[in-house]
Protein backbone atom coordinates (compact mmCIF):
# COMPACT_ATOMS: atom_id res chain seq x y z
CA UNK A 1 0.00 0.00 0.00
CA UNK A 2 2.35 2.71 -1.31
CA UNK A 3 0.86 6.23 -1.47
CA UNK A 4 2.37 9.46 -2.77
CA UNK A 5 0.59 12.81 -2.27
CA UNK A 6 1.18 16.30 -3.67
CA UNK A 7 0.41 17.87 -0.29
CA UNK A 8 1.52 17.47 3.34
CA UNK A 9 -0.67 14.97 5.17
CA UNK A 10 -2.08 16.09 8.51
CA UNK A 11 -1.25 14.22 11.71
CA UNK A 12 -4.83 12.97 11.86
CA UNK A 13 -4.56 11.56 8.32
CA UNK A 14 -1.24 9.89 9.15
CA UNK A 15 -2.80 8.21 12.18
CA UNK A 16 -5.72 7.00 10.10
CA UNK A 17 -3.40 5.46 7.52
CA UNK A 18 -1.54 3.69 10.31
CA UNK A 19 -4.75 2.40 11.89
CA UNK A 20 -5.93 1.08 8.55
CA UNK A 21 -2.90 -1.19 8.38
CA UNK A 22 -2.97 -2.05 12.05
CA UNK A 23 -6.58 -3.19 12.14
CA UNK A 24 -7.46 -4.46 8.66
CA UNK A 25 -6.46 -7.75 7.09
CA UNK A 26 -6.45 -8.40 3.38
CA UNK A 27 -9.66 -9.99 2.16
CA UNK A 28 -11.44 -9.58 5.50
CA UNK A 29 -14.10 -7.10 6.53
CA UNK A 30 -14.51 -5.49 9.92
CA UNK A 31 -17.51 -7.41 11.09
CA UNK A 32 -18.76 -10.20 13.29
CA UNK A 33 -21.65 -12.62 13.20
CA UNK A 34 -24.07 -10.23 14.91
CA UNK A 35 -23.53 -7.42 12.42
CA UNK A 36 -23.65 -9.86 9.51
CA UNK A 37 -27.02 -11.17 10.61
CA UNK A 38 -29.57 -9.93 8.08
CA UNK A 39 -26.90 -8.23 5.97
CA UNK A 40 -28.16 -8.26 2.37
CA UNK A 41 -25.81 -5.69 0.84
CA UNK A 42 -22.29 -4.51 1.77
CA UNK A 43 -19.99 -2.39 -0.39
CA UNK A 44 -16.62 -1.62 1.20
CA UNK A 45 -14.99 -0.04 -1.91
CA UNK A 46 -11.68 -1.49 -0.70
CA UNK A 47 -9.09 -2.69 -3.20
CA UNK A 48 -9.90 -6.38 -2.91
CA UNK A 49 -13.58 -5.61 -3.45
CA UNK A 50 -13.12 -3.47 -6.57
CA UNK A 51 -12.47 -4.79 -10.08
CA UNK A 52 -12.26 -2.09 -12.72
CA UNK A 53 -15.60 -0.32 -12.62
CA UNK A 54 -17.29 -3.03 -10.53
CA UNK A 55 -17.95 -2.54 -6.82
CA UNK A 56 -18.48 -5.98 -5.30
CA UNK A 57 -21.20 -6.72 -2.78
CA UNK A 58 -19.47 -8.84 -0.12
CA UNK A 59 -22.65 -9.70 1.80
CA UNK A 60 -23.12 -12.82 -0.32
CA UNK A 61 -26.20 -11.42 -2.08
CA UNK A 62 -24.19 -10.57 -5.22
CA UNK A 63 -25.72 -7.13 -5.68
CA UNK A 64 -22.59 -5.88 -7.39
CA UNK A 65 -22.50 -2.23 -8.47
CA UNK A 66 -21.21 -0.61 -11.64
CA UNK A 67 -19.32 2.67 -11.41
CA UNK A 68 -20.63 5.28 -13.82
CA UNK A 69 -18.60 6.48 -16.78
CA UNK A 70 -19.18 9.39 -19.17
CA UNK A 71 -18.48 8.94 -22.88
CA UNK A 72 -16.87 11.94 -24.57
CA UNK A 73 -16.81 12.33 -28.38
CA UNK A 74 -14.59 14.98 -29.99
CA UNK A 75 -14.91 15.64 -33.72
CA UNK A 76 -12.22 17.35 -35.79
CA UNK A 77 -13.42 18.59 -39.17
CA UNK A 78 -11.34 21.72 -39.85
CA UNK A 79 -8.69 20.92 -42.44
CA UNK A 80 -5.85 22.78 -40.71
CA UNK A 81 -3.51 20.51 -38.73
CA UNK A 82 -3.88 20.69 -34.97
CA UNK A 83 -2.99 18.80 -31.80
CA UNK A 84 -5.00 16.93 -29.20
CA UNK A 85 -3.92 16.44 -25.59
CA UNK A 86 -5.24 13.31 -23.91
CA UNK A 87 -7.10 14.24 -20.70
CA UNK A 88 -5.58 13.17 -17.42
CA UNK A 89 -6.97 9.95 -16.01
CA UNK A 90 -8.06 8.18 -19.20
CA UNK A 91 -6.28 4.96 -20.05
CA UNK A 92 -7.54 4.35 -23.58
CA UNK A 93 -9.49 5.92 -26.40
CA UNK A 94 -10.62 5.12 -29.93
CA UNK A 95 -9.85 7.05 -33.12
CA UNK A 96 -11.95 7.06 -36.30
CA UNK A 97 -10.79 8.77 -39.49
CA UNK A 98 -12.37 9.53 -42.86
CA UNK A 99 -10.35 10.58 -45.88
CA UNK A 100 -11.65 13.44 -48.00
CA UNK A 101 -13.77 12.91 -51.10
CA UNK A 102 -12.43 13.46 -54.60
CA UNK A 103 -14.00 16.22 -56.70
CA UNK A 104 -16.21 15.51 -59.67
CA UNK A 105 -14.92 16.03 -63.20
CA UNK A 106 -15.76 19.23 -65.09
CA UNK A 107 -16.68 19.44 -68.77
CA UNK A 108 -15.80 21.62 -71.75
CA UNK A 109 -17.50 19.92 -74.71
CA UNK A 110 -21.11 19.61 -75.78
CA UNK A 111 -21.40 15.96 -75.11
CA UNK A 112 -20.51 13.61 -72.21
CA UNK A 113 -21.02 14.35 -68.53
CA UNK A 114 -18.10 14.47 -66.12
CA UNK A 115 -17.38 11.56 -63.78
CA UNK A 116 -18.19 11.66 -60.07
CA UNK A 117 -15.39 11.75 -57.50
CA UNK A 118 -14.57 8.80 -55.26
CA UNK A 119 -15.53 8.81 -51.58
CA UNK A 120 -12.96 8.90 -48.78
CA UNK A 121 -11.89 5.74 -46.95
CA UNK A 122 -12.50 4.97 -43.25
CA UNK A 123 -10.09 3.65 -40.60
CA UNK A 124 -10.58 2.91 -36.93
CA UNK A 125 -8.39 1.81 -34.07
CA UNK A 126 -10.22 0.91 -30.88
CA UNK A 127 -8.72 1.51 -27.45
CA UNK A 128 -5.46 2.84 -28.76
CA UNK A 129 -2.90 2.73 -25.92
CA UNK A 130 -1.57 6.04 -24.72
CA UNK A 131 1.91 6.31 -26.22
CA UNK A 132 2.23 10.05 -25.59
CA UNK A 133 0.17 12.81 -24.07
CA UNK A 134 -0.04 14.99 -27.18
CA UNK A 135 -1.15 13.83 -30.63
CA UNK A 136 -1.15 15.40 -34.08
CA UNK A 137 -4.40 15.58 -36.03
CA UNK A 138 -4.59 16.32 -39.76
CA UNK A 139 -7.82 16.39 -41.76
CA UNK A 140 -7.78 15.77 -45.52
CA UNK A 141 -9.01 18.57 -47.79
CA UNK A 142 -11.88 17.77 -50.11
CA UNK A 143 -10.93 17.70 -53.80
CA UNK A 144 -11.55 20.85 -55.85
CA UNK A 145 -13.72 20.95 -58.94
CA UNK A 146 -12.65 23.38 -61.67
CA UNK A 147 -14.37 24.44 -64.88
CA UNK A 148 -13.63 22.23 -67.86
CA UNK A 149 -10.96 20.04 -66.27
CA UNK A 150 -10.52 16.99 -64.08
CA UNK A 151 -11.27 17.26 -60.40
CA UNK A 152 -8.54 16.81 -57.80
CA UNK A 153 -8.11 13.97 -55.32
CA UNK A 154 -9.29 14.15 -51.74
CA UNK A 155 -6.60 14.44 -49.10
CA UNK A 156 -5.68 11.80 -46.53
CA UNK A 157 -6.64 12.21 -42.87
CA UNK A 158 -4.32 10.94 -40.18
CA UNK A 159 -3.73 10.81 -36.44
CA UNK A 160 -0.09 10.66 -35.29
CA UNK A 161 1.81 10.50 -32.04
CA UNK A 162 3.48 13.57 -30.62
CA UNK A 163 6.85 12.85 -32.22
CA UNK A 164 5.82 14.52 -35.47
CA UNK A 165 3.75 14.17 -38.61
CA UNK A 166 6.05 11.81 -40.47
CA UNK A 167 4.68 8.58 -41.88
CA UNK A 168 6.47 6.51 -39.25
CA UNK A 169 4.62 8.31 -36.45
CA UNK A 170 1.12 7.92 -37.89
CA UNK A 171 -1.18 5.68 -35.90
CA UNK A 172 -4.42 5.94 -37.92
CA UNK A 173 -4.67 6.86 -41.63
CA UNK A 174 -7.70 7.12 -43.94
CA UNK A 175 -7.01 7.85 -47.60
CA UNK A 176 -8.85 10.29 -49.83
CA UNK A 177 -10.92 9.40 -52.88
CA UNK A 178 -9.70 9.77 -56.47
CA UNK A 179 -11.05 12.53 -58.72
CA UNK A 180 -13.71 12.37 -61.38
CA UNK A 181 -12.37 13.07 -64.87
CA UNK A 182 -13.47 15.16 -67.78
CA UNK A 183 -14.03 13.60 -71.19
CA UNK A 184 -12.89 14.22 -74.73
CA UNK A 185 -15.45 11.97 -76.36
CA UNK A 186 -15.40 8.77 -74.34
CA UNK A 187 -16.32 9.06 -70.65
CA UNK A 188 -13.69 7.37 -68.49
CA UNK A 189 -14.63 4.77 -65.93
CA UNK A 190 -15.66 6.08 -62.52
CA UNK A 191 -12.74 6.67 -60.17
CA UNK A 192 -12.11 4.54 -57.12
CA UNK A 193 -12.86 5.72 -53.63
CA UNK A 194 -10.13 5.87 -51.02
CA UNK A 195 -8.81 2.32 -50.62
CA UNK A 196 -9.00 0.43 -47.35
CA UNK A 197 -5.59 -1.08 -48.13
CA UNK A 198 -4.09 2.40 -48.21
CA UNK A 199 -5.23 3.08 -44.64
CA UNK A 200 -3.81 2.25 -41.24
CA UNK A 201 -5.94 1.05 -38.35
CA UNK A 202 -7.59 -1.99 -36.86
CA UNK A 203 -10.68 -1.66 -39.09
CA UNK A 204 -10.55 -0.14 -42.58
CA UNK A 205 -13.15 0.26 -45.34
CA UNK A 206 -13.00 1.76 -48.82
CA UNK A 207 -14.89 4.80 -50.04
CA UNK A 208 -17.48 4.36 -52.76
CA UNK A 209 -16.43 4.69 -56.40
CA UNK A 210 -17.67 7.60 -58.48
CA UNK A 211 -20.05 7.02 -61.39
CA UNK A 212 -19.06 7.85 -64.96
CA UNK A 213 -20.71 10.52 -67.09
CA UNK A 214 -23.02 9.71 -70.01
CA UNK A 215 -21.57 9.60 -73.50
CA UNK A 216 -24.27 11.50 -75.34
CA UNK A 217 -25.32 14.97 -76.33
CA UNK A 218 -26.93 16.59 -73.33
CA UNK A 219 -24.85 14.16 -71.25
CA UNK A 220 -25.45 13.81 -67.52
CA UNK A 221 -22.73 13.73 -64.84
CA UNK A 222 -21.90 10.69 -62.73
CA UNK A 223 -22.70 10.62 -59.02
CA UNK A 224 -19.99 10.97 -56.40
CA UNK A 225 -19.04 7.99 -54.23
CA UNK A 226 -20.06 7.84 -50.59
CA UNK A 227 -17.54 8.24 -47.82
CA UNK A 228 -16.84 4.82 -46.28
CA UNK A 229 -19.08 3.50 -43.54
CA UNK A 230 -17.96 2.47 -40.06
CA UNK A 231 -18.87 -1.15 -40.86
CA UNK A 232 -18.63 -1.54 -44.66
CA UNK A 233 -17.40 0.07 -47.85
CA UNK A 234 -19.12 3.22 -49.03
CA UNK A 235 -21.83 3.11 -51.70
CA UNK A 236 -20.79 3.80 -55.31
CA UNK A 237 -22.27 6.69 -57.24
CA UNK A 238 -24.37 5.67 -60.24
CA UNK A 239 -23.47 6.45 -63.83
CA UNK A 240 -25.08 9.31 -65.65
CA UNK A 241 -27.88 8.14 -67.97
CA UNK A 242 -31.11 9.71 -69.10
CA UNK A 243 -30.96 11.34 -65.69
CA UNK A 244 -27.94 12.54 -63.69
CA UNK A 245 -26.18 9.87 -61.65
CA UNK A 246 -27.16 9.64 -57.98
CA UNK A 247 -24.56 10.07 -55.27
CA UNK A 248 -23.73 7.06 -53.14
CA UNK A 249 -25.91 7.08 -50.02
CA UNK A 250 -26.10 3.89 -47.94
CA UNK A 251 -26.86 6.01 -44.91
CA UNK A 252 -29.97 7.36 -46.63
CA UNK A 253 -31.19 3.77 -46.85
CA UNK A 254 -31.13 3.40 -43.08
CA UNK A 255 -27.94 1.34 -42.92
CA UNK A 256 -26.34 3.45 -40.22
CA UNK A 257 -23.44 4.60 -42.41
CA UNK A 258 -21.57 7.58 -40.99
CA UNK A 259 -19.76 8.43 -44.24
CA UNK A 260 -20.95 11.50 -46.13
CA UNK A 261 -23.18 11.07 -49.17
CA UNK A 262 -21.75 11.51 -52.63
CA UNK A 263 -22.87 14.55 -54.60
CA UNK A 264 -25.41 14.00 -57.36
CA UNK A 265 -24.27 14.27 -60.96
CA UNK A 266 -25.58 17.27 -62.88
CA UNK A 267 -27.78 17.75 -65.95
CA UNK A 268 -26.45 19.48 -69.06
CA UNK A 269 -25.12 23.01 -68.62
CA UNK A 270 -25.03 22.52 -64.84
CA UNK A 271 -22.06 22.24 -62.49
CA UNK A 272 -21.70 19.12 -60.36
CA UNK A 273 -23.03 18.96 -56.79
CA UNK A 274 -20.67 18.79 -53.81
CA UNK A 275 -20.35 15.76 -51.58
CA UNK A 276 -21.31 15.92 -47.91
CA UNK A 277 -18.97 15.44 -44.98
CA UNK A 278 -17.24 13.32 -44.07
CA UNK A 279 -15.62 12.17 -47.29
CA UNK A 280 -18.42 12.29 -49.86
CA UNK A 281 -17.19 12.52 -53.47
CA UNK A 282 -18.34 15.40 -55.66
CA UNK A 283 -20.76 14.82 -58.52
CA UNK A 284 -19.67 15.22 -62.14
CA UNK A 285 -20.86 18.18 -64.19
CA UNK A 286 -23.28 17.89 -67.06
CA UNK A 287 -22.20 18.41 -70.67
CA UNK A 288 -21.36 21.88 -71.95
CA UNK A 289 -24.14 22.65 -74.43
CA UNK A 290 -24.06 26.44 -74.05
CA UNK A 291 -20.35 26.96 -74.60
CA UNK A 292 -19.55 27.64 -70.92
CA UNK A 293 -17.05 25.39 -69.18
CA UNK A 294 -18.51 23.61 -66.16
CA UNK A 295 -16.92 22.48 -62.90
CA UNK A 296 -17.42 19.21 -61.08
CA UNK A 297 -18.74 19.27 -57.52
CA UNK A 298 -16.23 19.64 -54.68
CA UNK A 299 -15.33 16.62 -52.59
CA UNK A 300 -16.17 16.88 -48.88
CA UNK A 301 -13.44 17.24 -46.30
CA UNK A 302 -12.39 14.31 -44.17
CA UNK A 303 -12.91 13.98 -40.44
CA UNK A 304 -11.37 12.52 -37.30
CA UNK A 305 -13.44 11.48 -34.30
CA UNK A 306 -11.96 10.60 -30.89
CA UNK A 307 -14.02 8.76 -28.28
CA UNK A 308 -13.06 8.03 -24.67
CA UNK A 309 -14.65 7.38 -21.30
CA UNK A 310 -14.13 9.53 -18.23
CA UNK A 311 -14.23 7.33 -15.14
CA UNK A 312 -16.89 8.12 -12.57
CA UNK A 313 -16.32 7.82 -8.81
CA UNK A 314 -12.63 7.65 -7.95
CA UNK A 315 -11.00 5.67 -5.15
CA UNK A 316 -9.66 7.62 -2.22
CA UNK A 317 -8.59 6.94 1.40
CA UNK A 318 -11.79 6.44 3.36
CA UNK A 319 -12.91 6.09 6.93
CA UNK A 320 -12.46 2.32 6.82
CA UNK A 321 -10.00 1.36 4.10
CA UNK A 322 -10.91 2.91 0.76
CA UNK A 323 -13.87 5.14 -0.09
CA UNK A 324 -15.30 6.49 -3.33
CA UNK A 325 -15.16 10.19 -4.17
CA UNK A 326 -18.12 11.63 -6.14
CA UNK A 327 -17.92 14.82 -8.22
CA UNK A 328 -21.52 16.03 -7.82
CA UNK A 329 -21.99 16.09 -11.62
CA UNK A 330 -22.52 12.55 -12.91
CA UNK A 331 -20.68 10.13 -10.59
CA UNK A 332 -22.60 7.29 -8.97
CA UNK A 333 -22.65 3.53 -8.39
CA UNK A 334 -25.45 1.75 -10.23
CA UNK A 335 -26.59 -1.45 -8.53
CA UNK A 336 -29.99 -1.72 -10.18
CA UNK A 337 -32.50 -4.07 -8.60
CA UNK A 338 -31.19 -4.75 -5.10
CA UNK A 339 -32.58 -6.45 -1.98
CA UNK A 340 -36.37 -6.63 -1.82
CA UNK A 341 -36.47 -6.22 1.97
CA UNK A 342 -34.54 -3.30 3.46
CA UNK A 343 -35.02 -2.18 7.07
CA UNK A 344 -31.61 -0.60 7.78
CA UNK A 345 -29.13 1.41 5.70
CA UNK A 346 -25.77 2.54 7.08
CA UNK A 347 -22.76 4.33 5.58
CA UNK A 348 -19.91 6.69 6.27
CA UNK A 349 -20.17 9.99 4.42
CA UNK A 350 -18.00 13.07 3.91
CA UNK A 351 -20.30 15.68 2.36
CA UNK A 352 -18.85 18.75 0.67
CA UNK A 353 -22.20 20.56 0.45
CA UNK A 354 -25.06 21.03 2.92
CA UNK A 355 -27.44 19.44 0.41
CA UNK A 356 -26.32 16.09 -0.96
CA UNK A 357 -27.65 12.81 -2.29
CA UNK A 358 -26.57 9.53 -0.74
CA UNK A 359 -28.59 6.38 -1.45
CA UNK A 360 -31.60 5.79 -3.70
CA UNK A 361 -33.76 2.76 -2.94
CA UNK A 362 -37.15 2.58 -4.66
CA UNK A 363 -37.85 4.07 -8.09
CA UNK A 364 -37.44 7.82 -7.81
CA UNK A 365 -39.54 8.11 -4.65
CA UNK A 366 -37.62 6.60 -1.73
CA UNK A 367 -34.09 7.80 -0.98
CA UNK A 368 -31.73 9.13 1.69
CA UNK A 369 -30.25 12.60 1.32
CA UNK A 370 -29.26 15.68 3.30
CA UNK A 371 -31.24 18.88 2.85
CA UNK A 372 -29.68 22.07 4.25
CA UNK A 373 -27.72 20.01 6.77
CA UNK A 374 -30.60 17.73 7.83
CA UNK A 375 -30.57 14.03 6.92
CA UNK A 376 -33.90 13.10 5.34
CA UNK A 377 -35.32 9.69 4.43
CA UNK A 378 -37.86 10.60 1.74
CA UNK A 379 -40.55 8.00 1.10
CA UNK A 380 -39.83 5.96 4.23
CA UNK A 381 -42.82 5.17 6.46
CA UNK A 382 -41.40 5.92 9.93
CA UNK A 383 -37.63 6.36 9.69
CA UNK A 384 -35.29 6.57 12.67
CA UNK A 385 -32.12 8.46 11.79
CA UNK A 386 -28.78 8.21 13.58
CA UNK A 387 -25.61 10.25 13.12
CA UNK A 388 -22.36 9.12 14.75
CA UNK A 389 -24.09 6.47 16.86
CA UNK A 390 -26.83 8.60 18.37
CA UNK A 391 -30.32 9.54 17.21
CA UNK A 392 -29.85 12.77 15.27
CA UNK A 393 -30.34 14.11 11.77
CA UNK A 394 -27.77 16.92 11.76
CA UNK A 395 -24.89 16.62 9.30
CA UNK A 396 -22.02 19.04 8.74
CA UNK A 397 -19.75 19.50 5.73
CA UNK A 398 -16.09 18.49 5.37
CA UNK A 399 -16.18 15.84 8.10
CA UNK A 400 -16.56 12.08 8.11
CA UNK A 401 -19.83 11.10 9.80
CA UNK A 402 -21.66 7.82 10.17
CA UNK A 403 -25.31 7.72 9.12
CA UNK A 404 -27.85 4.99 9.84
CA UNK A 405 -31.52 4.97 8.79
CA UNK A 406 -33.87 2.26 10.10
CA UNK A 407 -37.57 1.63 9.56
CA UNK A 408 -39.83 -1.16 10.78
CA UNK A 409 -41.60 -0.99 7.40
CA UNK A 410 -39.35 -2.57 4.81
CA UNK A 411 -38.25 -0.82 1.62
CA UNK A 412 -37.86 -2.59 -1.73
CA UNK A 413 -34.53 -1.49 -3.26
CA UNK A 414 -35.77 -1.77 -6.84
CA UNK A 415 -33.55 1.07 -8.11
CA UNK A 416 -30.50 1.01 -5.87
CA UNK A 417 -27.92 3.74 -6.49
CA UNK A 418 -25.11 5.04 -4.31
CA UNK A 419 -24.18 8.69 -4.79
CA UNK A 420 -27.31 9.49 -6.84
CA UNK A 421 -31.02 9.89 -6.09
CA UNK A 422 -34.09 10.13 -8.33
CA UNK A 423 -31.84 9.33 -11.34
CA UNK A 424 -30.90 13.03 -11.56
CA UNK A 425 -29.32 14.28 -8.31
CA UNK A 426 -25.65 13.58 -7.60
CA UNK A 427 -23.48 13.49 -4.49
CA UNK A 428 -20.43 15.71 -4.05
CA UNK A 429 -18.13 14.23 -1.45
CA UNK A 430 -17.08 10.76 -0.31
CA UNK A 431 -18.96 7.64 0.78
CA UNK A 432 -17.55 4.55 2.47
CA UNK A 433 -18.70 1.18 3.84
CA UNK A 434 -22.35 1.07 2.71
CA UNK A 435 -24.45 -1.65 4.40
CA UNK A 436 -28.05 -2.74 3.93
CA UNK A 437 -29.87 -5.12 6.30
CA UNK A 438 -33.24 -6.80 6.18
CA UNK A 439 -33.85 -6.12 9.86
CA UNK A 440 -33.82 -3.10 12.16
CA UNK A 441 -30.39 -2.69 13.74
CA UNK A 442 -30.30 -2.23 17.51
CA UNK A 443 -28.92 0.95 19.06
CA UNK A 444 -25.97 -1.07 20.40
CA UNK A 445 -25.19 -2.35 16.87
CA UNK A 446 -25.45 1.17 15.47
CA UNK A 447 -22.92 2.37 18.06
CA UNK A 448 -20.58 -0.48 17.21
CA UNK A 449 -20.70 0.37 13.49
CA UNK A 450 -19.82 3.96 14.34
CA UNK A 451 -17.02 2.93 16.70
CA UNK A 452 -15.44 0.69 14.04
CA UNK A 453 -14.68 3.73 11.90
CA UNK A 454 -13.63 6.21 14.61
Amino acid sequence: DVRISNRVLTQEEIKRLYKMGGTLKIGQTISNDSLRSGLVGHWTFDGVDMAGVRASDISGSRNNGQLSTTTIIITFSATASTTWIAPFGITAFSVEAWGAGGAGGGQAINQDGGGGGGGGAYSRTTYLPLVSDTYNVSIGDGGNGSAGVDGTSGGDSYFANGNGNTKANRLVVACGGLPGLTSSGTPPAGPAGGAASCGLGGNTFSGGAGGKGRNQTAGKGGGGGEGACTNQDGDAGTDGGTSPGAGGALGADGNGCDGGNGGAGAAEDTAGNPGTAPGGGGGGSGSDEAGVDLAGGAGADGQIRITYDIPGPTRTPGRIGQALSFDGVNDYVDIGAGPTTVNSVSFWVYPKTTTGYFVNLTGTTDYIWVSAGTVTATGFTAPAIYVNGVQSSTLVVHQWQHVVVTDTTAENASNLDIGRTQDTNYMEGMIDDVRISNRVLTQEEIKRLYTMGR
